[in-house]
């Protein structure tokens, strides 16, 4: 790590100081473990929840780029090893990474485009960031990957295995057996997995197009067959409108939300699995 000179950055020297020493207490955590980051600052827990009967995830709130943001003001990263790279773009070169809850400071400085980057399968369009590191690394970070102390934002990685999505529920693959995959093709591509634990079932379907379309249904039902939750994600249009509706059948309540792309999914780094938006409540019979 390249060391902080007094000389070099006296109108960062204060708050970085705190940084470097809060970081210094933590070299020995490994990556996979709670990150902490200033000595007052709650630690955060990833749970893993397997139970199906917890039917009901937490929501990841609407992300927009962040706003009055004022130099030497500290954010935090919400992905694991995000990069710092030497340019405002994701073609640009690493030079860094920053753990999870760790702080850096804004340099004040923004880039004059915005980027759409799909982070954890969840689409963010937002700014880069120029930033300094604990360890006195200058370099950009994209604004989707950041966050206020006290801001929610982000959501756990999305596998075949595990995956949670809100108001639908949290799942872990593993700790339930696989009945059969079927195929049929058609126009459109479908590959349809079923899962059993205890008395309930998931029957996972996703369907495929290439570039034309590609969604996902999601069906939890009960032992004699009938629907308790439902989720389909898919995008339509032009491929630049993701939506999401999520139908609970034992409150007969439905979520709704879209996100509108500046580019095409296709053109993206990934293929986006979670609408990044606010949900819209309805009742249906």
């Amino acid at each position: 790590m390249r060391k902080l000179h007094i000389f070099k950055w006296p109108k960062y020297l204060g708050f970085l100081l705190a940084i470097v020493l809060t970081a210094s207490c933590n070299l020995e955590t490994k990556k996979a473990e709670v990150a902490t980051s200033n000595s007052s600052d709650e630690k955060v827990a990833q749970v893993e929840v397997e139970d199906v009967e917890v039917l009901d995830s937490k929501d990841t709130k609407s992300s927009q780029p962040l706003s009055n943001l004022k130099t030497k003001d500290l954010i935090y990263a919400w992905v694991d090893q995000l990069n710092v790279r030497d340019n405002p773009s994701i073609k640009g070169n690493v030079i860094a990474s920053i753990d999870r809850d760790a702080a850096v400071a804004f340099t004040g400085i923004k880039s004059g485009d915005v980027e759409t980057i799909v982070l954890r399968g969840v689409a963010y369009e937002d700014l880069w960031y120029k930033i300094v590191t604990a360890d006195g690394q200058e370099g950009w970070v994209f604004g989707g990957a950041i966050k206020r102390k006290e801001e929610s934002k982000g959501n756990t990685s999305i596998t075949a295995i595990k995956f949670s999505f809100p108001h639908f529920g949290d799942f872990d693959l593993s700790t339930w057996k696989k009945l059969e995959t079927k195929t049929e093709n058609d126009v459109v591509d479908y590959v349809i997995s079923t899962y059993q634990k205890g008395e309930r079932f998931l029957e996972i379907t996703s369907s495929d197009m290439g570039e034309t379309h590609y969604g996902y249904v999601y069906k939890l039902k009960d032992k004699e067959g009938k629907i308790i939750k439902e989720r389909n994600f898919r995008f339509q249009g032009d491929g630049k409108v993701l939506e999401e509706k999520v139908r609970d059948y034992t409150t007969k309540t439905a979520y709704t939300r879209n996100q509108t792309l500046k580019k095409h999914w296709y053109q993206l780094n990934a293929k986006p699995l979670m609408v990044n938006g606010d949900w819209t409540k309805s009742v249906f019979e």
